[in-house]
């Protein structure tokens, strides 16, 4: 940096003199001079840039540290343009639901990136989408015009529009059979509806609690909804009497998503927002204890815009994606880092969400539309993840 420095700092003594001396030749050209200049300025950039660091930790689990780029991966026409994709969900097998920053949702093919169905329903940013149903058919998503909105992929317009909420949207989950949504905002509240009667059925109001994320309990039957908050906590609600049945210790930043495990229910992750590496923690709660912390992962340098549980029939693991545009998974177990995938030119990506099939992961973002990761377990023990497709 200091040779750069000092190189350009001669070159540009050179041009100053060079100027002196031939400006009133009859031959002098002002242009002349502007144009070497920026040429050298292209010169010193190109030598900043190949002189830059690989940044070793963008690597993949197997011990491959080559950064992908863009062109590593097949890739089709934007599914929502050039709108920012502002969250991303699971919905039927080998298809997503995507919601855009310009109010558009898209339900598409993970395999082709072909369009199923596409709507633009709301007013403003979706913030958050879902999917339930018995083949995870129906799909709910909240925004920032202070809706939520029910569609089925067989119908051009949504089944139903929800109001109550007061400001944003930013928490949307159904229940795994579609007939309840829990809906949160940054008003204070959290909301149960009634599906198929359009109607709110229960509502409770806390201070400070302005909701970042929901999320229903995957366990059979499940009445139980995560939910973080900018007030450093994650809630555990009880469903059949809206109240808290859990809340975790504070932590030192905003947790800003949150998952429950499969099965049981019995773990929830969440994750913190931060800066230069402050905070940009995800944490793995046990919540058969007054919800224990069991295990912290760090290593994302900005914050944690979104996470996920991976589980296999041999091992659980977690998935998280950041602003510093990285793809982090996880083992639930030892904390490890198993894989790490950058997204060049990414943007700050802003959801992540786990295929039925658990080998799929959905990654939304600012700037480089929906993101298609391959999660592979091998022989050895080792996991490795791949960018496959960007839509």
């Amino acid at each position: 940096m200091i040779f750069g420095n000092f190189i350009f700092f001669i070159l540009l003594c050179i041009f100053i003199r060079s100027y002196r001396t031939q400006r009133h030749s009859p031959t002098f050209s002002p242009f002349v001079f502007p144009k070497m200049f920026r040429r050298i300025s292209k010169m010193l950039e190109r030598r900043k840039s190949s002189s830059k660091p690989v940044n070793r930790d963008m690597c993949h689990g197997d011990g491959d540290c080559s950064v992908r780029s863009r062109d590593d991966c097949p890739q089709s026409v934007r599914i929502h343009g050039s709108s920012e994709v502002s969250c991303v969900a699971a919905a039927e097998p080998f298809t997503c639901l995507s919601g855009a920053r310009n109010g558009e949702l898209v339900v598409c093919r993970h395999t082709t990136g072909d369009v199923v169905r596409r709507w633009s329903g709301h007013d403003n940013e979706i913030t958050k989408v879902a999917c339930a149903g018995t083949s995870r058919e129906l799909y709910a998503s909240a925004s920032r015009d202070r809706t939520t909105c029910v569609w089925r992929s067989t119908e051009a317009r949504p089944r139903c529009r929800y109001a109550g909420h007061e400001l944003a949207v930013t928490g949307v989950a159904l229940s795994a059979c579609g007939a309840q949504m829990m809906s949160g905002s940054r008003d204070n509240t959290v909301r149960l509806w009634d599906v198929a009667g359009a109607q709110c059925v229960r509502m409770t109001a806390l201070a400070q609690n302005v909701v970042t994320h929901v999320c229903w309990g995957r366990a059979a039957g499940s009445a139980m909804v995560a939910q973080s908050s900018e007030d450093k906590t994650v809630r555990v609600w009880d469903t059949r009497s809206l109240h808290v049945a859990i809340t975790t210790a504070p932590k030192q930043y905003i947790q800003t998503c949150c998952d429950l495990s499969g099965a049981d229910d019995q773990l929830c992750l969440s994750a913190s927002n931060g800066f230069s590496g402050n905070g940009c923690e995800a944490t793995l709660w046990d919540l058969r204890s007054v919800a224990r912390p069991l295990r912290e992962f760090t290593g994302h340098f900005e914050t944690i815009s979104g996470c996920c549980f991976m589980l296999t029939s041999t091992r659980c693991m977690a998935a998280t994606c950041s602003n510093d545009g990285t793809v982090r998974l996880w083992d639930c177990d030892t904390a490890v880092n198993l894989a790490t995938v950058s997204v060049p030119a990414s943007g700050p990506l802003t959801g992540i969400a786990s295929a039925v099939d658990d080998s799929t992961l959905y990654v939304s973002s600012f700037l480089a539309g929906l993101q298609i990761m391959s999660v592979r377990q091998h022989v050895a023990g080792t996991v490795s993840l791949q960018r496959t497709a960007t839509f």
